[in-house]
């Protein structure tokens, strides 16, 4: 019986990658730009600039270092990343609860996952598998590990912070001090190392400021940052949450605990509204729900149909979710993208420069070439108000001109709105057209 519920399971994570790799996938620009800066030597908060805590960043790096560069490699390392979640939450569920729970919330988690925008990696998707683990270090008592674990979720991303809340309801009791003990040496030792780490490759002042007086103090209150959900946005974000309701209703003391794990799990959407940060809530939400559904036969005519019309609700909408974006073209990553890097590399030497305009920063990736300006910045609102920052911009790019400059339109609205004008007025005085692909992406080569 067991052997053919593992193999329930081996099929069920099988149709969930298969499901994903006929899905359109979100490329994230950064996740092949910045590990592609690593491999070529650049070091990063010193040589280009990022807000996030740097562990997800190198982990990709080794991996594009085994297995080289590239838009499938990324799908690649997302998809097993995923996969590694489903398999730690089985066995999370069958060690604590049963193996018929473990695949009834894999059942409920797959649909999941790939609702909130699952078919990408960010460094909401690592903080799932992290904070998973930590719940389960923290209820076997191995607290140390648990603080371990803690740290590698903080250096993953700086919203780990949210977790602290619901682990401490669970050290709370008997021997508080004890375990709370337990738990802060394996944070400390985790973090201490990596601020040695730091100092050892001399960045740990650039850290300080670009992941956490920046990246913490500065970014989440700077103009633009904070976007909102409408109604709609958040009633459908929301909605496979309201399960949480009949099950809080029929056992509070049971679930209540999943549901203040799913609901600091989705913090990190604020205050940038993005269905992919609910990512490090939903494993706990898929527990709470499979453990639910194991109890559908025991419950009331009034629970059973609220249940019943959640399946249905929610099935609706995973369903259209998965419609539009069946054999959709990737994000970030169309056949137009493919001819933009390929006239890269025809049209330069493998050791001069480019420099992107207002388009997407995985081309320095895919086109195999440095950018022309060190340190390097995002062309975001909220970088380029750092004082002085525009200025060394534009005056890398006088120092060493870029052998070509891509770049597209700009916008009234959104993001590709937002033009920095030295930048972009040294740009236009000393570079013309050359090429024009798709009508979108501009090539631009010095003028003679």
């Amino acid at each position: 019986m067991k052997r053919k519920i593992l193999w329930i399971v081996c099929g069920l994570i099988a149709i969930h990658l298969l499901i994903l790799a006929n899905l359109s996938f979100t490329a994230w620009p950064e996740m092949l730009a910045w590990p592609y800066f690593i491999l070529k030597g650049w070091l990063p908060y010193k040589d280009f600039a990022i807000v996030h805590t740097p562990l997800l960043v190198l982990d990709i790096s080794i991996f594009y270092k085994i297995f080289g560069v590239g838009g499938m490699q990324l799908k690649i390392y997302t998809w097993l990343l995923i996969a590694l979640t489903d398999v730690v939450l089985v066995y999370v569920v069958k060690k604590l609860w049963s193996l018929r729970a473990a695949v009834f919330s894999l059942l409920i988690y797959i649909p999941l996952q790939i609702f909130y925008d699952g078919n990408g990696i960010w460094f909401d998707y690592a903080l799932s598998v992290l904070a998973l683990t930590i719940l389960y270090l923290l209820i076997v008592k191995k607290y140390l590990w648990a603080g371990i674990v803690w740290g590698l979720a903080f250096l993953t991303k700086q919203t780990a912070v949210w977790f602290l809340l619901p682990i401490s309801l669970v050290l709370l009791g008997e021997e508080f001090s004890k375990k709370a003990k337990k738990f802060l040496s394996g944070t400390v030792g985790i973090l201490a190392g990596a601020v040695f780490v730091l100092w050892l490759f001399k960045v740990l002042p650039d850290f300080y400021f670009w992941a956490i007086k920046f990246g913490i103090g500065i970014l989440p209150r700077a103009s633009g940052q904070i976007d909102p959900p409408t109604l709609r946005e958040f009633l459908k974000a929301f909605l496979p949450f309201s399960i949480l309701i009949p099950a809080l209703v029929k056992d509070w003391k049971k679930y209540f605990p999943f549901a203040i794990w799913a609901g600091f799990g989705i913090m990190g959407a604020y205050p940038r509204w993005e269905l992919f940060h609910f990512q490090p809530g939903l494993p706990f939400l898929a527990i709470a729900s499979g453990l639910f559904l194991l109890e559908y036969p025991k419950s009331s005519r009034a629970i059973k149909l609220l249940t019943f019309l959640y399946i249905a609700g929610f099935l609706i909408m995973f369903s259209k979710y998965a419609v539009s974006l069946w054999h959709q073209p990737d994000r970030f990553l169309t056949p137009s993208v493919a001819r933009v890097a390929q006239t890269i590399k025809t049209t330069t030497k493998s050791n001069e420069k480019i420099f992107v305009l207002n388009s997407w920063d995985s081309l320095y990736a895919l086109a195999d070439r440095l950018p022309a300006t060190k340190p390097w910045y995002p062309q975001l609102a909220w970088y380029y108000a750092v004082g002085g920052l525009e200025d060394k911009v534009t005056e890398d790019l006088m120092v060493e001109p870029p052998s070509v400059v891509i770049m597209q339109p700009y916008t009234t609205t959104g993001l590709s709105s937002f033009k920095p004008k030295k930048v972009t007025d040294y740009v236009f005085k000393y570079y013309a057209s050359a090429y024009v692909i798709d009508n979108s992406f501009f090539i631009l080569t010095p003028n003679k």
